[in-house]
């Protein structure tokens, strides 16, 4: 789980991201997504590790660190947004950060567990239709 974990972290590091904000932040939110082969063995080993950490009192640290790195990429995500003033003035931050982290994995799951009945296509224009739910009406 480490190692998907740098993975990730890297990946999203060093990619150049190019378009409007809303894209350059799809795009990011992406990168947690199973939206390539790459991207779905990751998701696959995150949930089969999600689900060991039920039964694996061992593993919780690690378990607490991938949630709270989350946390942290999702609201990086949700300040971007308030930073270029796109944000809508009524979104609750804390209330948000929670919010899009479980929206973005349940579409994961859902994507791995149901590719068919929620499909790449679902998944993308779920997450941009929720984005642009947050954003103040151009």
């Amino acid at each position: 789980m480490e190692l998907v974990v740098e993975r990730v972290q890297s990946r999203t590091e060093n990619k150049q991201y190019d378009g409007t904000p809303l894209e350059v932040i799809t795009e990011a939110i992406c990168e947690v997504l199973p939206v390539d082969e790459t991207r779905k063995l990751e998701m696959e080993v995150w949930f089969a590790f999600s689900a060991k950490t039920l039964v694996d009192s061992t593993l919780g640290a690690l378990s607490n660190k991938v949630y709270k790195d989350m946390q942290t990429g999702i609201k990086k995500v949700i300040g971007s947004l308030q930073a270029l003033n796109l944000l809508n003035e009524n979104v609750e931050m804390e209330r948000e950060v929670f919010r899009l982290h479980a929206l973005v994995d349940g579409m994961a799951m859902h994507h791995l567990l149901y590719p068919e009945q929620f499909s790449y296509d679902n998944m993308i224009t779920t997450l941009k239709y929720h984005l642009e739910s947050l954003c103040k009406a151009a």
